[in-house]
């Protein structure tokens, strides 16, 4: 149920923000992408404090209210621009999947959403593995949250001035070469930091192109079904992503070895560069 709700918030706030802007689009879906990454920086040091101080049953409380409040100030304050907006009565609308572009997108969605995730699960545990402290290993999560935001940020400044196709694809190899030149080789905790710093800041490009693309492609009547398509797909992706990563770790890895997870990872994250370059 928490999944259903986020999702529909997510939708209804890219197809409002893509209907109030047309020429500065993708920089308002970029900063709005960045709000997510912000909101886990906030988040991580909350949930940690009141699992330690007050169990988990307050802890679920509290990010309840948390979610409530913030969700019912946006839906006040949110309006569509044009009144002759109507969304269509369709909640998916598979003739988008005739869109052969578009088609490559989502696919593009769910390879990549399949390797990314799971590295991020398994990081923090590999930190810990090193023999630091659990806590220093939940607040990694930190990290990745800080770089999305800044990284979105960043990439709303210029992304109109590229191909986000092509962007996506160098973030990718990116995020693929340190995957194999720091995380894989060392049991250093200054690399891992550095790894995980490059890691968060190139691997997560695609959800903030993936709204981009679909919202210069389609009318704003069809946005949020193409986002919702595209979500379907990243769902996809964590559903075949994490099973297959936790099967490879405990027979391949032992439950110990973190080689083979790192080595899995890439390779969906490698599929992703296949997009063709015209989607947009």
């Amino acid at each position: 149920m928490t999944g259903i709700g986020a999702s529909i918030v997510v939708n209804v706030s890219l197809t409002v923000v893509s209907s109030w802007f047309v020429k500065k689009r993708a920089f308002a879906l970029s900063i709005m992408s960045a709000a997510g990454g912000l909101g886990g920086v906030i988040l991580v040091p909350i949930v940690s404090a009141t699992l330690s101080g007050l169990g988990i049953r307050w802890a679920f409380i509290i990010l309840g209210i948390i979610n409530i409040t913030a969700t019912t100030i946006g839906a006040v304050f949110m309006r569509l621009r044009s009144e002759k907006f109507k969304p269509s009565k369709n909640i998916l609308n598979f003739k988008l999947l005739k869109d052969l572009p578009f088609v490559s997108l989502v696919f593009a969605c769910m390879f990549m959403n399949s390797g990314q995730y799971a590295t991020t699960l398994y990081y923090p545990a590999s930190v810990i593995d090193l023999g630091y402290s659990n806590s220093l290993g939940y607040y990694t999560v930190m990290i990745y949250c800080g770089c999305i935001a800044i990284f979105r940020v960043f990439m709303s400044f210029f992304l109109h001035r590229v191909n986000p196709i092509f962007f996506t694809a160098v973030a990718q190899f990116i995020a693929i070469a340190s995957i194999m030149a720091l995380w894989y080789p060392s049991k250093s905790l200054v690399v891992h930091i550095i790894f995980f710093v490059i890691f968060s800041l190139t691997s997560s490009t695609i959800y903030g192109v993936s709204t981009v693309v679909n919202a210069t492609r389609f009318k704003p009547e069809t946005v949020g079904q193409a986002n919702g398509l595209a979500f379907i797909f990243f769902g996809f992706g964590l559903l075949i992503g994490n099973p297959l990563t936790g099967l490879i770790f405990d027979t391949l890895g032992h439950r110990t070895n973190y080689h083979p997870v790192m080595i899995f990872n890439r390779n969906p994250e490698y599929r992703t560069e296949k997009v063709p370059r015209n989607v947009i």
